[in-house]
């Protein structure tokens, strides 16, 4: 005999992984208008998002490169792709070749023989990739590229350095290609902070991520249909109280209770899977204080002292080899005791001993 099962209703809440089901992305209606507004102008502006660590950036960029048709007035106009830059583009060519694969996935351009053939056949850097934006702006499209994880790029400063950054925005300048850059801080921080000289990292539009209006927030927890939400009202005050209004937490207050009431589990089950989880996932403000980037990222003066430990620990031991030498001579000539015993500990504190 064969036990019939009820399926498990599928549980419309995501977490840890940018959202890519359009049904399941809610909210960000300020910042989808703001991309759009650069994107449809009467020339393209680029732009940075800025959000910390599971605030939403991925899903955002990749939500607005799957619905951009239905935002603008003139979809023919446009070519919209994708881009995670978590593969590393180790120089130049790694990153133009990555942008022209990216296009090569487009339907308009599929469709195109030309412009598919060029892009098939690409494999340089900058002054060819002007090529390939020459060839879409005589079809009339506008590359736009939404480019995710931009921060990998700064892993390989010698390559990708202040002249590659001069060429990409030159690329900019000739308003026949806009970027939309998601990182965690602006590129202003990371120009100032790898010293990059660069106007590329003034770029003015900056569409920063921060938490949920209330609307917003409560059309996540009627998720998947208003009419039919999956948490019961006293499960999304639950969830309101738990997560507040960001993003992350949210989603994650309301998948541990949605799992609770589909698995007859209780509230306090639900509350520590929540922060337990929370602990292991606990999202970055959208723009951290300064002391705690600099510990993050390793740029502090202790890091800086810690890399060059052993040119610090000559100068210490010279010194205290110094004070010993004096402090003995005074011992020999006086016969009274040593003026410090701190030389000795100075001595073996820095391994002279």
């Amino acid at each position: 005999m064969t036990l019939s099962r009820t399926p498990r209703p599928a549980c419309p809440f995501v977490t840890g992984q940018k959202i890519k089901d359009p049904r399941c992305f809610v909210g960000r209606k300020e910042e989808l208008r703001f991309l759009t507004d650069r994107m449809n102008g009467s020339q393209p502006e680029s732009v940075n998002v800025v959000g910390g660590r599971l605030s939403g950036k991925s899903s955002l960029l990749w939500h607005f490169a799957q619905t951009w048709e239905q935002r603008v007035p003139n979809p023919a106009r446009f070519v919209v792709a994708y881009l995670s830059l978590r593969f590393k583009p180790k120089n130049e060519a790694d990153f133009y070749q990555a942008l022209a694969k990216a296009l090569c996935k487009l339907p308009v351009i599929e469709q195109n023989e030309p412009l598919r053939s060029a892009l098939a056949a690409f494999s340089g850097g900058s002054s060819e990739f002007a090529d390939v934006l020459n060839l879409l702006d005589s079809h009339s499209l506008l590359p736009v590229f939404c480019l995710d994880d931009f921060e990998k790029l700064f892993d390989h400063l010698e390559a990708l350095n202040k002249d590659f950054y001069d060429r990409l925005r030159g690329l900019m300048s000739t308003n026949k290609m806009m970027l939309i850059i998601a990182t965690r801080q602006t590129l202003k921080f990371y120009g100032e902070e790898h010293q990059l000289k660069s106007a590329f990292f003034n770029m003015g539009k900056l569409c920063e991520l921060k938490e949920f209006p209330d609307d917003e927030a409560e059309e996540l927890l009627l998720l998947p249909d208003p009419a039919a939400p999956a948490l019961e009202a006293d499960d999304r005050r639950l969830a309101r109280s738990w997560g507040g209004k960001q993003p992350h937490r949210l989603q994650l207050a309301a998948l541990y209770l949605f799992e609770a009431h589909r698995d007859g589990k209780s509230h306090a089950w639900a509350k520590r899977k929540f922060k337990a989880q929370l602990g292991q996932t606990k999202p970055d403000s959208v723009l951290t204080s300064p002391l705690r980037l600099v510990l993050r990222d390793h740029r502090c003066l202790l890091g800086q002292i810690a890399e060059d430990y052993d040119k610090y620990k000559k100068v210490l031991l010279l010194f205290g080899l110094v004070l010993a030498l004096f402090d003995r001579l005074y011992t020999l000539l006086t016969g009274k005791m040593p003026l410090c015993t701190a030389f000795d500990w100075l001595l073996k504190l820095i391994g002279a001993k």
